[in-house]
């Protein structure tokens, strides 16, 4: 007969799917040939688990069995999880046919199911995969019914596998739980611009209006010029003023009072004809869509401050250049109002997982100066609480990305890191979570992946590269201004950003600097981004009428560069 199917989904992820018939029954359990159709970690246990039939002896799936036992006929010994893989294809060189190997039942299921021979009365079909499995197992369920016609994919079950992670990934945090909040958050809102002169406009949308004018009255607006009380109509009625929409994006782990940039612009169908000169009046930001009403969703942040338009336009020349003076930009002018928390959200809820996960976590990231709890916290085994150490609060993304490559095994950071670099060059696809890996363990990585930094292949190349240079290691120096002056643009780039971020170093500074000249417009800009980032002194600063900063950089290609830069609280 046909073999039932069930299909899994993950978010983000990829399609697992298990096929199965019964074979027999023997007491209140079935036997089942399974055909994984696909190869996710854990995928018939997780398929079976969630049907509601987990396999005997399966005590990481079956959360309603004792830790050290199994459901096996009373009087017999625990024996292990009865999932035997009894039939193995592999494909021939230069050929589509498999070569077929077939093991034995071991003792344990051959006990658990007597009468059984070691090959299904139900061939299975040819496959052209790279690795074809065919398992029996034992399942502690007795509603399994034959096999009936195979439903289609509308009617699968679909169930998810949270552990269904790459082999380079296994032994980290993310093969044990999901980070909740990992993503940015874009938080939107509409607010007041003062302080124009007369570019403003009183027209604008009821709803829009009427918000404004709750706002204006719970804060308890004053007038900016004479101190004295305003009253919400008669600010709104002045073309002194502009409505305006605010956007911005809050980092992930983003703690409270934390600052991020936000775009301002003119609300659609108002009469405003510019912005500059203007000042945004504290308003607040909130995530989802943008909406004026009362289902509004509660503020993560605020934003205030004056906002930059364009640092070379000429004041009032509204007619007479093409600049657009109806949206600009507030450098810092959000404010996170509340922690943005990070989250373990466990596979398998188990107390035991929780604390090796959040040992091996406060391992990594130790609790800092100033740093009120550990960084990994968790009261129970379902999740961990996640705090950003103090010099991550400006890297929440890369913070969290660290935490995710954490490696569990905290007492083997070498082996890992050996097991990681052999995993890499088996799938050089797996580039980027070998590199957050080695950066995840920390220096004791560099020994095994220093080699790296000129090997042949380009993705184990820069997956070394990224690793050491974020460690800060002077020995990836050299390469990266070999491959910085040499080879294709993409890559040539890359490894100049990577430079920008290193520590002092000052082969690196003389390194680059020849790159001002380069013949190519995006390496030469890159390159100064990278020494400007660096605080080199060949870069000469000055302060044009209080507005900007004007850099004088050495160069036989005369340029002229214009860039909005966030200033940062460590600068």
């Amino acid at each position: 007969g046909d073999m039932k199917v069930a299909l899994c989904q993950m978010r983000g992820g990829e399609t697992a799917e298990t096929r199965w018939r019964t074979l027999s029954r023997v007491g209140k359990q079935t036997v089942l040939e399974v055909e994984p159709v696909t190869g996710r970690l854990h995928q018939i246990r997780v398929h079976l688990a969630t049907l509601g039939c987990p396999i005997v002896g399966d005590r990481m799936y079956r959360v309603d069995a004792p830790p050290n036992t199994s459901r096996l006929p009373p009087g017999r010994t625990p024996e292990p999880m009865l999932l035997h893989a009894w039939k193995l294809g592999f494909p021939s060189i230069g050929s589509d046919a498999l070569t077929w190997v077939t093991c034995p039942l071991p003792p344990a299921m051959a006990a658990a199911c007597p009468g059984m021979a070691c090959v299904p009365r139900y061939p299975f079909r040819s496959m052209r995969r790279a690795l074809v499995a065919a398992c029996l197992l034992l399942a502690s369920c007795s509603n399994i019914e034959k096999a009936t016609p195979r439903p289609t994919t509308a009617n699968s079950t679909v169930v998810s596998n949270p552990n269904d992670v790459d082999p380079i990934m296994r032994g980290t945090v993310a093969s044990e739980a999901v980070l909740i909040g990992f993503e940015d958050v874009i938080v939107r809102g509409y607010g007041l611009v003062v302080g124009l002169s007369g570019t403003g406009s009183r027209a604008m949308p009821a709803e829009v209006r009427a918000l404004l004018l709750q706002e204006i009255a719970r804060r308890d607006v004053a007038d900016t010029t004479t101190g004295m009380g305003i009253s919400p109509e008669r600010l709104l009625d002045s073309d002194d003023i502009a409505a305006v929409v605010i956007e911005g994006v809050i980092p992930a782990g983003a703690t409270g009072n934390s600052k991020f940039d936000v775009r301002v612009y003119a609300v659609p169908g108002s009469g405003t004809t510019s912005l500059e000169g203007g000042r945004l009046w504290t308003a607040d930001l909130r995530p989802g869509p943008l909406v004026a009403g009362s289902k509004q969703s509660s503020s993560l942040a605020d934003a205030r401050g004056p906002i930059v338009i364009n640092p070379f336009v000429t004041p009032g020349n509204v007619k007479r250049d093409n600049i657009d003076r109806l949206s600009g930009r507030i450098l810092n002018g959000g404010r996170v109002v509340k922690d943005m928390p990070l989250k373990l959200r466990l596979a398998t809820p188990s107390h035991t997982r929780a604390a090796t996960l959040a040992n091996a976590i406060n391992s990594r990231f130790p609790r800092e100066i100033g740093q009120r709890y550990d960084t990994a916290h968790g009261k129970n085994g379902d999740s961990i609480d996640i705090t950003v150490p103090p010099t991550y609060q400006e890297r929440t993304s890369e913070f969290a990305q660290l935490v995710r490559h954490t490696t569990l095994d905290v007492q083997n950071s070498e082996a890992t890191a050996s097991a990681v670099r052999r995993s890499l060059l088996a799938m050089p696809g797996a580039a980027s979570a070998a590199s957050w890996r080695w950066q995840a363990i920390g220096k004791k990585s560099l020994p095994m992946l220093q080699d790296l930094y000129t090997y042949p292949e380009d993705q184990p190349r820069m997956a070394a590269l990224e690793a050491g240079s974020r460690l800060d290691d002077p020995l990836c120096v050299n390469p990266m201004l070999e491959m910085a002056k040499n080879g294709e643009t993409s890559i040539r780039l890359a490894a100049i950003r990577l430079m920008g971020k290193m520590g002092p170093n000052p082969a690196i500074d003389i390194g680059l600097r020849p790159l001002l000249d380069d013949g190519d417009l995006d390496i030469r800009l890159t390159t100064y981004e990278a020494l400007r980032r660096r605080n080199d002194p060949l870069i000469r600063k000055l302060r044009v009428n209080g507005k900007f900063d004007l850099d004088l950089v050495p160069s036989d290609k005369p340029l002229v560069y214009a860039s909005a830069w966030r200033c940062s609280a460590r600068n």
